[in-house]
């Protein structure tokens, strides 16, 4: 019946829809609600959670990305970093178990910076997948195993994070390589050995 079928698609949907959580890469694309802590607690109400939870996970994702006393404002009088920070709390909060993540460095401080890479490392020990698409290398570097570039929607390489400062790999597939990349070669710095150590410090900082 083309109504079952209807329904059990939008069953399917929905159950993506939950499984999924995407930052856009402009965050005017995904903020639509009066003021900040309704924009974190629309999933959560969508998804029929009490209110008293929906306030303790809003309190609690806003925390994290620092953005707590901006809760009371208007998603749309805030700057593009805020507005960034303020779209990503409304992905973390309802605990998607695949994170899809554009451009999510773009227009963010280099403290903010370092706050997303924090939550990226929390989700991936909890054992969910993130997925990045950047023009971050650096910030690829420190914050995947495995990458993808891509040029004009095809895929030019695939590799080991690690690899990337690998002679020539990165200038092979048409990037500039950045000067992060260029210290590694030149401190002949096993970079393999510098993403564990990373993953341990992050952990302590927990």
């Amino acid at each position: 019946m083309p109504g079952g079928t209807s329904l059990h698609l939008e069953a399917i949907l929905s159950k993506v829809r939950r499984e999924i959580g995407v930052l856009f890469r402009n965050p005017d694309d995904q903020l639509f609600n009066p003021t900040v802590y309704d924009e974190i607690a629309y999933s959560l109400r969508t998804l029929g959670v009490v209110e008293e939870k929906v306030k303790n996970k809003v309190r609690e994702v806003a925390e994290k990305l620092g953005i707590s006393h901006l809760l009371s404002r208007s998603p749309f009088r805030l700057s593009v970093g805020e507005k960034k920070k303020v779209a990503l709390a409304s992905v973390l909060a309802y605990e998607p178990n695949i994170l899809f993540l554009d451009e999510p460095t773009s227009n963010l401080s280099s403290v903010d910076v370092e706050v997303v890479s924090k939550i990226i490392w929390e989700t991936r020990e909890e054992g969910k997948t993130v997925i990045i698409a950047s023009h971050d290398l650096e910030f690829i570097l420190q914050n995947s195993d495995y990458v993808y570039i891509m040029n004009n929607g095809q895929i030019k390489l695939k590799c080991k994070s690690e690899d990337l400062v690998k002679e020539n790999i990165v200038e092979n597939a048409g990037l500039k390589k950045p000067l992060l990349f260029k210290v590694i070669k030149e401190l002949n710095i096993d970079y393999g050995k510098v993403l564990d150590i990373l993953r341990k410090l992050r952990k302590k900082s927990r």
